[in-house]
């Protein structure tokens, strides 16, 4: 397993910009590993759902695993315990959030930005990937709402983000 992170990255683009149109993100794992141990990881608390269907590595080394978060577990504790429980060295992690321009307000929302009216905020795309022990690599393409009868959201050019960090930017485990 010796690919780089910019295959994940690429793999992660391609699928968003199948799924986005259509359904919100589900937080989503991909990593490089062997199939056995995905089958086998079901730590108490998370709930891990091979997300082959809607991911789709052209390779079978990767992986697409949804994260879904039960009770008072975090998505942060989640994360690393797949990392670690997989043994993999590197990660990407795609989400979907909120964006805004109106960063001035946001600040009247101590940066929550989910809690801010939906007009001042805007759906997006995130990317972060992470080769362990390295500084995370970042993009965010911005979701437009469905403007037209056929009801497909419009995913916008990813934008690299040179601020990448935050409790989910995981580098060691």
């Amino acid at each position: 397993m010796n690919s780089n992170i910019d295959d994940l990255i690429n793999i992660a683009k391609e699928s968003v910009k199948e799924i986005a149109p259509n359904a919100e993100l589900v937080p989503t794992l991909l990593v490089e590993t062997n199939h056995t141990a995905v089958e086998s990881f079901h730590p108490e608390g998370y709930s891990f759902l091979e997300s082959t269907n809607s991911y789709k590595p052209k390779n079978p080394k990767f992986m697409a695993i949804g994260l879904v978060v039960e009770g008072s577990a975090s998505l942060t504790q989640a994360i690393k315990s797949a990392l670690a429980q997989l043994n993999v060295s590197k990660y990407v992690l795609v989400m979907e959030g909120y964006g805004t321009e109106f960063t001035e307000s946001a600040d009247r929302y101590n940066g929550n930005i989910r809690n801010m009216p939906p007009e001042d905020r805007f759906d997006v795309a995130v990317i972060t990937a992470v080769s362990k022990g390295n500084t995370p690599k970042g993009f965010t393409a911005r979701i437009d709402p469905a403007p037209t009868e056929d009801g497909l959201r419009t995913l916008r050019e990813w934008e690299p983000n040179t601020a990448m960090g935050g409790r989910l930017a995981i580098t060691n485990w």
